[in-house]
């Protein structure tokens, strides 16, 4: 048995992934990294893995520790490089960000030389790639979630044969659409309601999903498709997002506040471009070196020091006159 041990890549600045580091330590960081080694005092976990030097140190730091105690023989792969116990290991030299793309290419070229794959990630994100690539994969290949007593091996191929190819196909899509780090949620609409109407989809609308990633920019269809989609989560029985918007907004009662209306088609648009931009990141997970596209064109604006923050919308919400109507219900003045 062979082990591969995959890291994040931590040396690509201002991009995509590190904006969701950020977010993730609330923008607070500490000045200055740690050097990492047998002897480096954490006082508090959190504070210490809030820059990249530091964590890009941490995981040198394991991935030696793991090739020079590992019982069986291993490759850890970090920003710096491929290290090995053994000779004649897969060895794979990619600039990959993500740890979770990284994790299916070994899979692939692994399975590839005829050995069965087993998965170790807690990450959706990596099982729903690994369900796309299962003609790649042998087929007793599994995916092993959780921890302890809540550990369990998720077999691949029924699953894959279960959804079928064309909707095993469009999980990228389908998980970037409804919900990432880089994407976003539609607010109330959780994965287990999309995958519902995800299952009774019609072939579009699964079309329009496995296109998204596909090309620089999602097709006129992919755009159309997802919209389609997205107005399902809500109701299918309109043909426009804002038909449907108008509907639900006649049926607010008067403690209601429109959060409960679908999104604008101005706010659904650049969340399907966000979801394009993400789906192109996982499509690539087999590309050594991946060309990323330009997120400025994708849901994404870059601020003056070079961080980056989502576009909610470049149409109006609402005609202006609307946006500043002011109704009173004043019964002195009866305004």
């Amino acid at each position: 048995m062979d082990a591969y041990l995959v890291f994040d890549n931590y040396s690509i600045i201002n991009s995509l992934k590190d904006r969701t580091r950020q977010l993730r330590t609330a923008g607070k960081t500490q000045d200055k990294g740690y050097k990492v080694n047998d002897t480096t005092c954490i006082k508090d976990f959190r504070s210490f893995l809030s820059t990249k030097e530091t964590k890009a140190n941490l995981v040198l730091y394991l991935a030696q520790k793991a090739v020079r105690l590992c019982k069986v023989p291993i490759t850890t792969h970090t920003q710096k490089g491929v290290l090995s116990s053994q000779p004649n290991m897969v060895s794979i030299l990619s600039t990959q960000e993500e740890a979770d793309t990284l994790l299916i290419s070994y899979a692939v070229a692994v399975s590839h030389l005829g050995n069965t794959v087993h998965i170790y990630s807690c990450d959706t994100d990596v099982l729903v790639l690994a369900l796309r690539r299962v003609p790649d994969l042998k087929l007793d290949s599994v995916n092993i979630m959780g921890t302890g007593d809540g550990r369990r091996k998720i077999k691949l191929k029924p699953i894959h044969v279960a959804l079928g190819a064309e909707r095993a196909a469009a999980l990228p899509g389908l998980h970037a659409l409804s919900g990432s780090d880089t994407t976003g949620h539609i607010k109330g609409k959780g994965k287990s309601s999309f995958f519902k109407v995800f299952m009774k989809a019609g072939e579009d609308v699964i079309c329009a999903l496995a296109g998204l990633g596909v090309g620089v920019y999602p097709s006129p269809g992919v755009l159309s498709g997802c919209e389609k989609f997205v107005r399902q989560l809500f109701n299918s029985g309109f043909a426009s997002a804002k038909a449907l918007r108008w509907h639900m907004f006649k049926q607010l009662k008067g403690n209601q506040g429109v959060e409960k209306l679908l999104l604008t088609q101005g706010c659904i648009t650049e969340h399907i471009l966000r979801a394009h931009l993400q789906a192109n990141i996982w499509l690539q997970d087999l590309v050594a070196v991946p060309i990323l596209l330009d997120s400025i064109t994708l849901g994404w604006r870059q601020l003056e020091d070079g961080h980056y923050v989502t576009v909610v919308s470049k149409v109006p919400a609402a005609p202006e006159a609307v946006v500043e109507l002011v109704k009173c219900s004043c019964v002195a003045s009866k305004c």
